[in-house]
């Protein structure tokens, strides 16, 4: 018997999350980062661009840019921190959205994808935090890969 995952004989469910609150999960890092680029552009150019085979470069590395220099590393940090519990917030909107659109024998699938993305976003969190020269991050590179 075919078991939808959406019960269409329901009440139609909407979910509404605030469009300032979208804007702003979305350029809280999208700011942060572009600040970063220019930042090493400006401040740390050559450095930035040199590489070990001495191949020239226009922009630096995403990595080089958010990463490797001070204040670019404080200000990519505290982009995703302030950023973190929006997106946090967003995953208690899905959940509550799910939990009452999907049915109820069919709930198992709306906890797994809750659990991913909070993985996930604990993974983003951490790569933020540790610089790769710390073993923690691989751990953390592969869990977001993961989920």
């Amino acid at each position: 018997m075919y078991l939808p995952l959406y019960n269409d004989s329901e009440k139609k469910y909407y979910l509404k999350i605030p469009s300032k609150l979208c804007f702003s999960a979305v350029s809280i890092p999208l700011f942060a980062f572009v600040i970063c680029v220019m930042l090493t552009m400006y401040k740390d150019f050559d450095s930035a661009n040199n590489t070990h085979c001495k191949v020239p470069n226009i922009f630096p590395s995403i990595s080089a840019s958010i990463g490797n220099y001070e204040p670019q590393g404080t200000i990519w940090k505290l982009a995703i921190y302030i950023h973190a519990p929006i997106r946090f917030y967003i995953i208690t909107l899905r959940w509550k959205y799910y939990k009452s659109v999907i049915q109820e024998n069919c709930i198992i699938i709306v906890k797994i994808a809750v659990f991913l993305n909070v993985i996930e976003n604990f993974a983003l969190l951490g790569l933020t935090h540790w610089t790769s020269s710390k073993n923690y991050r691989k751990l953390h590179l592969v869990t977001l890969s993961y989920t």
